[in-house]
């Protein structure tokens, strides 16, 4: 067993890391006592983009003086490596290699990701941590070129890359759970947020039988109707394409309150 205290050049914060090898090492609060390893309860992300032999890792989590932009107190920004790609998340302009966010909510939180390649070649992106986020959690991973979606907690996503795409191929989307506990689910609560073009809905639990979704403005006038099929629980309307700058409400058969969006 290894132990490390590092100290981040640019928030000069002590990090301890406790590492037996890659994939265990994790990043404490750097508030505790340091003289023991005290692995934090808040929400840990890590990402990971593999290339051939080569992988870069990057980090996102949930703390309660995080903004959604550039913390200097608690966001490390990203340093290009030798690699001959790159991957970070990005909060505004700012590429960082550990991304601290507000606390989580409810409501879905979208991340844009960095990745920068520079032959055409197979990559893939996983998840190597997801710790502390309420039971049933999405990891969701938007690819804009292929205007498809890949819950990263099922594995990895492979996919062919173009140095001609350019940088901003992706985002990823953490969709937390309505949970009451462990052993109740409230089937009445979706998410729905915008993948792109289209609508994303996100279920606490797989469909037991398909259901009907309603698509409406303040008129009431319908603008979409269709049927989720059984079985899933994670659906990507693509091809929607409602007028912008209006807002809409969706309405799940079987569900009591319509959810609104604003597009």
């Amino acid at each position: 067993m290894k132990k490390f205290i590092i100290l981040s050049m640019f928030t000069m914060l002590p990090f301890l890391v406790f590492a037996q090898n890659k994939s265990a090492s994790q990043i404490s609060d750097s508030g505790t006592n340091i003289d023991k390893f005290t692995k934090s309860n808040y929400p840990l992300l890590r990402l990971a983009m593999a290339y051939n032999i080569d992988t870069i890792y990057t980090a996102v989590y949930f703390y309660p003086s995080a903004t959604t932009g550039y913390d200097f107190m608690y966001d490390a920004l990203y340093l290009n490596g030798f690699t001959s790609f790159q991957f970070a998340t990005m909060a505004g302009t700012n590429e960082l290699n550990s991304n601290a966010l507000p606390p989580l909510t409810t409501l879905p939180v979208t991340i844009p990701l960095h990745t920068e390649i520079s032959v055409i070649d197979n990559y893939s992106i996983l998840e190597v941590e997801f710790s502390n986020f309420p039971l049933g959690t999405q990891l969701i991973l938007e690819d804009s070129i292929l205007s498809t979606t890949h819950d990263l907690l099922t594995g990895p996503y492979n996919y062919s890359g173009d140095p001609a795409n350019g940088d901003k191929r992706f985002k990823i989307t953490i969709i937390p759970n309505s949970v009451v506990d462990v052993s109740y689910v409230d089937e009445n609560m979706f998410n729905i947020y915008k993948c792109g073009i289209g609508l994303c809905i996100s279920l606490p639990k797989a469909l037991n039988e398909s259901q009907a979704i309603r698509i409406y403005n303040v008129l009431g006038q319908d603008v979409f109707s269709s049927t989720l099929e059984k079985g899933q629980k994670f659906f990507n309307l693509s091809h929607i394409d409602l007028p912008e700058g209006n807002v809409y409400f969706v309405e799940l058969e079987g569900c009591e309150k319509a959810k609104k969006i604003s597009w």
